[in-house]
């Protein structure tokens, strides 16, 4: 995958690993990836390609979506 990434040279890089593997990958690969701009998005790809459903509102409001089983 990092070999990917230094080929495409991209300005962006946004992860969909899933909550805390996107930041782990991104803490100890930061150097070699050579991107200005690299975010962990966690399960945010599969919401917004309707793979998984979001969370109700209250629990969105109270910031435990993480919780719910989707």
């Amino acid at each position: 995958m990092l070999a990917a990434v230094q080929r495409a040279c991209p300005h962006l890089l946004f992860t969909g690993m899933g909550f805390s593997r996107d930041q782990k990958w991104l803490v100890r690969r930061r150097h070699d990836l050579g991107v200005p701009v690299a975010m962990g998005v966690g399960g945010s790809f599969d919401v917004l390609a309707g793979v998984v459903r979001r969370a109700p509102a209250w629990m969105r409001m109270v910031h435990v979506e993480r919780f719910f089983p989707g």
